[in-house]
């Protein structure tokens, strides 16, 4: 029926919400070890992170690097720092892999 096909729908959308939300988290906690060098304004790092279901760091790795030495040879520095950092637990329960992108701004 229609009515169902929307509370499916909701449910959806909130469980969208969350993943979303969940990715907020890990980004704006990746960002918080993350300290851009001087004159690297505009440049982006791709990178990867992994987590399990309890929040654990199981990898972290560069995708892309950007065209500058300093701010490429700080992202590669951020997995030591993230690597005692305990992530928020997954609402879904499970491990995943999240792609960030590491922009350093003014």
């Amino acid at each position: 029926s229609i009515k169902n096909k929307k509370i499916k729908k909701d449910s959806e959308n909130s469980s969208a919400n969350e993943v979303n939300e969940y990715f907020a988290k890990i980004q704006n906690i990746v960002y918080k070890y993350f300290y851009p060098p001087q004159n690297s304004q505009g440049n982006t790092v791709k990178a990867v992170i992994k987590l399990g279901a309890l929040g654990k760091l199981l990898d972290f790795r560069i995708l892309r690097y950007s065209s500058s030495i300093d701010l490429n040879n700080e992202c590669d520095q951020i997995k030591q720092r993230l690597s005692s950092v305990v992530f928020p637990v997954n609402p879904k329960n499970r491990s995943g892999s999240y792609t960030i992108l590491l922009t350093s701004k003014e």
